[in-house]
């Protein structure tokens, strides 16, 4: 075995209960709030070609700021803009999303999800 997959191994052991807790966070958030779940949303929207510590920092940003579920995209763009790549195109994709998903006032992202055909959910 080479030392970077040693490193690897020995890193994935240092970590495996948070990654695990995690993984069960996920599996547990189709039964959790829309927003929670329109908030993993919009990271992977920005995870794509950027930095995904950066990216959670933005979700957070825009969370506390009531921009996520409320904001343009002018307004989301300088929160994107040093911790994503396109920041100008994500802030329009997390609009376009949100606006999908929209029901009346609030998001309806577990009205949206077909957990029996998640490809077509998906897409």
């Amino acid at each position: 075995m080479n030392p970077a997959t040693r490193n690897l191994i020995s890193e994935y052991r240092r970590r495996r209960s948070r990654i695990n807790k995690r993984l069960q966070e996920f599996r547990l958030l189709h039964k959790g709030k829309d927003e929670d779940i329109f908030s993993e949303l919009c990271f992977c929207i920005l995870t794509a070609n950027a930095n995904a510590l950066l990216c959670n920092e933005a979700v957070e940003e825009l969370k506390k700021r009531d921009l996520l579920l409320k904001g343009n995209a002018h307004e989301i763009r300088p929160i994107l803009r040093g911790r994503v790549r396109f920041h100008n195109k994500k802030a329009d994709f997390i609009v376009r999303a949100r606006n999908l998903l929209r029901a009346g006032k609030c998001v309806n992202v577990k009205g949206k999800l077909n957990l029996q055909d998640i490809l077509n959910t998906r897409d």
